[in-house]
C-alpha cells in the first residue's frame, strides 16, 4: 500500500522530510531547536521571554510575518521585510530596527542556528 511505504521512509515527502531530521540531529549548534533575538542578543527559543504586561501578548497589538529558511538562506527577505514595515506602519508600530540591521540580524540568527530549512517568525510588539 503506498500509504505504508511512503510512513516508513520510502516516498520523496517522507525521505525529504527523515533527511531534514537527520540534519537537524547533527547540528550541534545551542540554537539548532530554535533562535529567538532578545533585548539585542541571540537566544536559545526555549530560553526567549517576554513580560506578562507586554501589549503584544495581552491585547494582541502585535504585527508578524513567517518566511521560509531553505539551504540556510532566508526567502525573499527584502519582500518580507518591506511588507513587516508596511504592516507596522498600518498600526502605527515602529520596528525596533531599521531595515539593514533587521536582514543582518535576521541572517546571523540564520547563521548561528546552522538550520538549514525552517520557518521563520517575526513578530513586532508595542512593548510594555
Amino acid at each position: 500500500m503506498r500509504t505504508q511505504r511512503v510512513l516508513h521512509g520510502e516516498g520523496k515527502v517522507s525521505l525529504a522530510y527523515w533527511e531534514r531530521v537527520s540534519n537537524s540531529q547533527a547540528n550541534t549548534s545551542p540554537y539548532s531547536a530554535g533562535i529567538a533575538w532578545v533585548a539585542g542578543q541571540p537566544a536559545p527559543l526555549v530560553e526567549a521571554k517576554i513580560p506578562l504586561i507586554d501589549q503584544g501578548f495581552s491585547h494582541g497589538d502585535s504585527t508578524y510575518d513567517v518566511i521560509s529558511l531553505w539551504n540556510g538562506k532566508i526567502f525573499r527577505l527584502d519582500d518580507h521585510i518591506s511588507r513587516l514595515e508596511e504592516s507596522c506602519s498600518r498600526i502605527r508600530l515602529q520596528l525596533p530596527l531599521t531595515k539593514r540591521d533587521l536582514i543582518q540580524t535576521l541572517d546571523d540568527m540564520a547563521r548561528l542556528s546552522l538550520l538549514q530549512g525552517a520557518h521563520v517568525q517575526i513578530v513586532v510588539t508595542r512593548g510594555t
